[in-house]
């Protein structure tokens, strides 16, 4: 990102977004970021088919909300899966992590309503893809 939109995205109450190791201009490749270079940091909720935690890049520790989700349909594996990761601020660090387990996905839906995020969905009948979406949306799950 640069300065001017880091400034930018400081005074409008926004996370500034990482660096070109997290928060890459392609979508397939933010993707390709998140398991494989962001440090998980807390585990909000951790059911079988809904994984929600904070992650932190280790170069510029911009934080994110990841959310999993998966559908388990018993015929043939392969389930539906999908993955969101959304930047957050260090003030809904704070506030996700007191909340935990309590947290809903409606206050989830609410964060990053105007942030890029990627999304990484893997469905039964096709290959997997990653596009950027405007918002958090914690997909369908068991």
């Amino acid at each position: 990102m640069a300065d001017d939109e880091r400034a930018k995205a400081a005074t409008s109450g926004q996370p500034a977004v990482g660096c070109a190791q997290c928060w890459p201009a392609a979508a397939d490749d933010a993707w390709r970021s998140r398991p494989g270079g962001l440090l998980r940091e807390v585990d909000l909720i951790d059911d079988f088919h809904l994984h929600v935690m904070q992650l932190a890049c280790p170069a510029c520790r911009q934080s994110f909300l990841s959310v999993f989700t998966e559908i388990v349909d018993w015929a043939g594996g392969m389930d539906p899966q999908s993955w969101m990761l959304t930047p957050i601020s260090a003030t809904e660090v704070a506030s996700l992590t007191a909340r935990g387990k309590q947290l809903s996905e409606a206050e989830l839906n609410m964060l990053g309503c105007d942030r890029r995020t990627p999304w990484h969905d893997h469905p039964k009948s096709g290959p997997p893809i990653s596009v950027w979406i405007g918002r958090m949306k914690v997909g369908p799950h068991d």
